[in-house]
């Protein structure tokens, strides 16, 4: 579950600098200031999730905490990807995001399940 962490981080950072310097990779259509500051305030935010999941990768443990950090960033990725698709039929982000966050979900299942048995409880 370890890499599972450090896998989500250097998503994370690299999406984050990536909306945040070049939100036109992500947005189609007008770039009014609204969207380029939500671009950037969540550029901040994936940035700062990032270096936070590289940290816990760092300090990862078997433990119960841990565990549940995993899980609920998992669900961020889930709840993001069904986020961007309704974003995406509006016509208003492309789908790269959808796929991106669905794949992250899909890589972190993998990561729990093969090693949830592993955890102190």
């Amino acid at each position: 579950m370890k890499i599972g962490y450090y896998i989500q981080a250097i998503l994370e950072i690299i999406g984050g600098l990536a909306i945040y310097f070049a939100p036109t990779l992500v947005v189609q259509g007008e770039m009014t200031s609204g969207t380029l500051m939500m671009c950037k305030l969540y550029g901040v935010a994936a940035l700062v999730m990032g270096l936070v999941l590289l940290e816990l990768g760092k300090q990862f443990e078997f433990k119960p905490l841990f565990k549940h950090i995993f899980l609920l960033s998992m669900l961020f990725h889930l709840l993001i990807a069904f986020t961007c698709y309704g974003f995406f039929q509006s016509g208003v982000i492309s789908i790269g995001a959808v796929i991106v966050h669905f794949l992250m979900f899909a890589i972190c299942c993998v990561c729990y399940f093969k090693d949830v048995g592993r955890f102190q409880d």
